[in-house]
């Protein structure tokens, strides 16, 4: 081998150029198995040698045939000629061809346009025998099907229902997992599909491995829902039927040992789609009777403590409480729980962490951390409040933590900080008041007429200076608070002007990034109705707040059915932001997309 590789390495390194072989392109079709079992798929595979396509040939539509495009590979080949080395290259598009009627069928030529012209395949007959029970999409009569339970038919609006979907191939079938199952239909929120661990289970009969894909649905809007149907796409390889005839041709995915040679009798490897029955839920409404005034969303069965970090404080430095709440419900829908009293207290915004124990996200511990300041001693802080709705019994269920028991001194922030009183030590005693001394008689000769202090005793307050006086400085004082006062306003005014033109600028800037991504043919649907959401926040200057559909139609003062528009948009994005990857990543048809942008556009005129 390493002989063969350095005569490969002398070889490229002697050639005086390697040369791609252009200007002799060909195309061909072929099939990986002609003949197949009912039910079972082939691929259907064009390659195109040393010639350029500007996009996949297209699909070819025949009656009886379910072909679908599966992707494309390339492979480079090189060959030593007397010009030097010449390179081809191979471009091979897979189509996966299905059906469960048995006879024969002829796929015609197809016509595929390269940089160097027109070419044409020629047709290919498949023959689909009536033997095997077929790929199939649902149904324990299959050899591969798929199974959506639910853990329960009726369910609370809002409450989080644990979900499964079982893959179940017939045993000695050999399968990649699907990562990503997509489940159809609306009016629901999912969670994301954790994915199989191990190997899989098997049925109670032993004739399927199952891979159980957990996931949970919770319910939007009231009424009966069809959850589902639930579609996966694993790459497989199923063993043959009996009877079935083994491959002649030349499969890429064939066995080492050449063309034909299966021992195991397996058929070919293949893309095979998987598709459930729906499920039907019914939603029903919270009940009114004993719900809470302030019902934190919670749905399950919950159990909660407390303790404060640290117990032991001064009046002003800040104390972490720290709640607990466990147990199994719907996490992701759930507020904080609420002080019982905040008197006394400067309390600030709680911060949460959850912690799974499932692979859903149902059951779990979240941590709450609420930071408080005491402006006063005490001893203990106040309880809190957190109410759920126990599905199992249809009633509400409030708890409390017990008070938390701390030890908080100093003195009362409340209280305005008095004076400092001198200490008697090291302070010197006052004296006595000194007796003023008698102002001298003036003198026969002073004249009269020119003194300032005529006819008064001379003291302090004879002939002060101006910047001595009180009054003066009275004056400048009231002078320089109202420029003071002036300069302060016009710098206000200014600065308030500034923040108003960024803050337009912003809005605008803002408007015009969710409308280019609304114009884009290629949005999916997810971020479509996100960015029109979003838009439809900003064309009432909402920059950063979360406003609902109604605020905005009051805010603009829309019409019922410019409003119901807006509101329909707001649900479509709140389903959504939960839905299957299909459904959320899917393009918004043209019409869809007209009308939406016609919505908004109302929004912004009014």
């Amino acid at each position: 081998m390493r002989l063969c590789m350095l005569a490969a390495a002398l070889l490229l390194a002697a050639a005086p150029s390697v040369r791609a072989a252009r200007g002799n392109a060909s195309v061909a079709a072929a099939l990986s198995d002609s003949a197949v079992d009912a039910g079972e798929q082939t691929q259907y595979q064009i390659s195109v040698t040393n010639g350029d396509l500007e996009g996949p040939p297209r699909t070819p539509a025949v009656d009886g045939l379910t072909i679908n495009y599966a992707g494309r590979s390339s492979s480079t080949q090189y060959s030593l000629t007397p010009d030097g080395f010449a390179q081809t290259t191979t471009t091979t598009y897979v189509f996966t061809v299905e059906t469960n009627k048995p006879g024969r069928y002829t796929i015609p030529g197809q016509e595929v346009r390269t940089d160097s012209g027109a070419l044409r395949t020629l047709p290919v007959t498949l023959t689909v025998l009536g033997q095997g029970g077929g790929n199939g999409t649902s149904g324990q009569n299959a050899r591969v099907y798929a199974e959506l339970i639910l853990a329960k038919k009726i369910a609370y609006l809002g409450e989080s229902v644990p979900m499964e979907v079982h893959a179940c191939y017939v045993v000695n079938a050999l399968r990649n997992i699907d990562p990503d199952p997509i489940l159809s239909g609306d009016g629901f929120s999912v969670q994301r599909f954790a994915l199989p661990r191990g190997a899989g289970q098997s049925t109670p009969d032993g004739r399927y491995n199952v891979d159980v894909y957990k996931s949970a649905v919770a319910g939007l809007k009231l009424g009966l829902l069809t959850v589902g149907p639930v579609t996966l796409m694993p790459k497989v390889q199923l063993p043959r039927a009996s009877g079935s005839r083994r491959r002649t041709s030349n499969d890429p995915f064939d066995m080492p040992f050449g063309p034909g040679f299966d021992p195991y009798n397996m058929g070919p490897i293949q893309y095979v789609k998987i598709q459930s029955e729906p499920v039907a839920l019914e939603i029903k409404p919270l009940p009114e009777a004993g719900k809470p005034t302030h019902f934190s969303g919670a749905i399950g069965q919950f159990k909660i403590t407390a303790e404060a970090v640290p117990n032991k404080a001064q009046t002003g430095d800040p104390v972490t409480i720290r709640l607990r709440l466990s147990g199994q419900g719907n996490f992701d829908r759930i507020t904080p729980p609420t002080l019982s009293d905040d008197t006394g207290l400067r309390t600030y915004p709680p911060t949460a962490k959850f912690k799974a124990d499932d692979e859903v996200g149902l059951s779990g511990v979240q941590t709450v951390e609420q930071v408080v300041i005491a402006e006063g001693p005490r001893t203990t802080l106040p309880s809190y409040h957190f109410n759920y709705l126990d599905p199992a019994t249809g009633k509400y269920v409030t708890v409390d933590t017990l008070p938390l028991p701390v030890k908080i001194e100093g003195r009362n922030l409340a209280t305005p900080i008095p004076a400092p009183v001198a200490s008697a030590v090291g302070t010197p005693a006052p004296g006595p008041t000194p007796t003023p001394m008698p102002t001298p008689h003036r003198a026969p000769e002073d004249i009269l007429y020119i003194r300032a202090d005529a006819g008064q005793e001379r003291g302090k307050a004879a002939f002060l200076p101006i910047y001595r006086q009180t009054g003066f400085w009275v004056v400048q004082g009231g002078i320089l608070a109202a420029v003071l006062a002036l300069g302060g306003t016009m710098g206000w005014r200014t600065r308030r002007a500034d923040e108003a033109n960024r803050r337009a600028a912003r809005l605008a800037r803002q408007q015009g990034d969710q409308q280019r991504a609304l114009r884009r043919e290629d949005t999916g649907r997810r971020e479509f109705y996100k960015a029109a959401t979003r838009l439809g926040h900003l064309r009432v200057g909402a920059e950063n707040a979360s406003l609902s559909a109604a605020e905005i139609a009051r805010a603009k003062g829309l019409d019922p059915k410019v409003a119901g528009s807006v509101q329909e948009i707001f649900e479509r994005h709140e389903e959504l932001a939960y839905s299957g990857a299909a459904a959320a990543e899917s393009p918004v048809p043209a019409a869809e997309r007209r009308d939406v942008l016609a919505t908004l556009e109302t929004i912004g005129r009014s």
